[in-house]
């Protein structure tokens, strides 16, 4: 993607702003958005996989220092999931030719989409004070942080989606804590995507630079807004943001 016009650069400070914004809120990195932005500007596949793990890098080392400091970050999950994830992030990008797209979008949209109804409909994530993190085997939270890592490996940032619904979800984390924990493993697993993605040629960093530029700042503000606002919005914004994604991309493969 040639950085040639005033117009472009508009173009990539505006999905860096709205993917900031959505990874301080959600967790959620903002990559669907990222994702299907730079492909409709005409961005390569495997470059625009090598930008979601630069941008998700950046976003969550800027969002995830409000969470540290409220001390809404599970430091033993993230380190129990983060580790397997990244072995998972080198055996994904290794893998990645060889794995049907349409099989892959087909698994995502369901996860995203059984995620958000589940996650907007719960009551049970009402009151956080009234629900305690599950404590799954150790066995478990490493085969989940592999997967996971293999899902980012093939898919790029925007496979960091399913962490914080795997925390909420499958471990019964307080939303808050799930989202500060899912950021700071995101920022972990993108490390090894971004290193390989530099080593192919595959990473644009021009366009890179400035939609990290854009996305550091919307980062760092919603990711202090979000600490800050009750867990019954966050939790619905959460949930609305992966129904809207998840349709949204539906829709796009049926006309394209």
């Amino acid at each position: 993607m040639e950085v040639d016009s005033a117009a472009r650069v508009l173009l990539l400070v505006m999905i860096g702003l709205a993917t900031g914004g959505l990874t301080g809120l959600t967790g959620a990195s903002g990559m669907s958005i990222l994702i299907s932005a730079l492909l409709m500007v005409g961005c390569e596949i495997r470059e625009v996989i090598g930008l979601t793990f630069l941008v998700t890098l950046v976003n969550s080392a800027t969002s995830v220092i409000p969470y540290w400091r409220r001390q809404l970050i599970d430091q033993r999950m993230a380190t129990t999931m983060a580790l397997p994830a990244i072995v998972g992030v080198l055996a994904g990008h290794h893998l990645a030719a060889g794995v049907p797209d349409a099989w892959l979008q087909t698994v995502m949209l369901v996860a995203l989409f059984s995620a958000g109804v589940r996650i907007t409909l719960s009551r049970s994530m009402e009151q956080e004070t009234a629900r305690s993190t599950r404590q799954p085997p150790l066995p478990v939270v490493i085969v989940l942080g592999f997967v996971i890592g293999l899902i980012m490996g093939v898919m790029g940032g925007g496979g960091g989606l399913f962490i914080g619904a795997v925390l909420m979800i499958a471990f019964r984390m307080p939303v808050k804590r799930a989202i500060g924990t899912s950021i700071l493993v995101m920022g972990a697993t993108a490390v090894p995507g971004l290193v390989l993605h530099g080593i192919a040629q595959t990473a644009n960093w021009q366009a890179g630079g400035m939609i990290a530029v854009a996305s550091t700042i919307a980062a760092f503000g919603s990711g202090r807004l979000a600490t800050r606002i009750p867990v019954p919005v966050v939790k619905r914004l959460l949930g609305g943001y992966l129904l809207v994604v998840s349709l949204l991309l539906a829709l796009k493969s049926l006309v394209w």
